[in-house]
């Protein structure tokens, strides 16, 4: 169920995720075949994927610094990562599930204060693509898990079911799809 909103027709919203369960879910439409919607999810990801960086609590934060690439290791294994201008690499996750082109499913290490959390604290990400018609596939984000995040599960909750999380990742996708 999607909240009533503004937004335009084919741009990604939200569920409400309810008080109790541990998910949040995002879907989208874009006018790709399924096979070019995960090449462009996976392969592309550095050429869509919003220019924001996560702070490390060590470092100096910088509102200048921006991620420089973001890369997925096409492998049960692999790791995606983010490489910032100052060089730093900050690693997201792991690459749980690789089936091209029908879905993928990654560990998110990301706390909700955009930092990467410890080792063990990952929730997971299932992304599936799945064929409507023609050229236009449907692809699913659901964001499984969040209880792993400990007690900083609020906050991760917060910022990936927000405008400012997988809505807004997913605008990004859309952006580049229709491109």
């Amino acid at each position: 169920m999607s909240a009533p909103d503004d937004r335009a027709a084919g741009d990604p919203a939200p569920d409400a995720a309810a008080p109790g369960t541990d998910m949040v879910r995002v879907e989208v439409t874009v006018p790709l075949a399924v096979d070019r919607a995960f090449a462009l999810f996976t392969e592309g990801l550095a050429g869509w994927w919003p220019n924001r960086v996560l702070q490390d609590p060590a470092a100096t934060t910088d509102p200048e610094l921006t991620a420089s690439a973001m890369t997925l290791d096409p492998v049960v294994g692999g790791v995606w990562s983010e490489r910032s201008t100052d060089g730093t690499e900050r690693i997201w996750g792991a690459v749980r599930a690789w089936e091209p082109p029908r879905a993928l499913t990654l560990d998110w290490a990301v706390g909700g204060d955009r930092t990467p959390e410890p080792d063990g604290r990952a929730s997971t990400v299932v992304v599936r693509f799945a064929e409507v018609e023609g050229a236009l596939t449907t692809v699913i984000v659901e964001h499984r898990d969040l209880d792993a995040h400990g007690a900083g599960e609020p906050a991760v909750r917060r910022w990936v079911a927000g405008d400012d999380g997988w809505w807004a990742i997913l605008q990004a996708y859309v952006s580049a799809a229709r491109g």
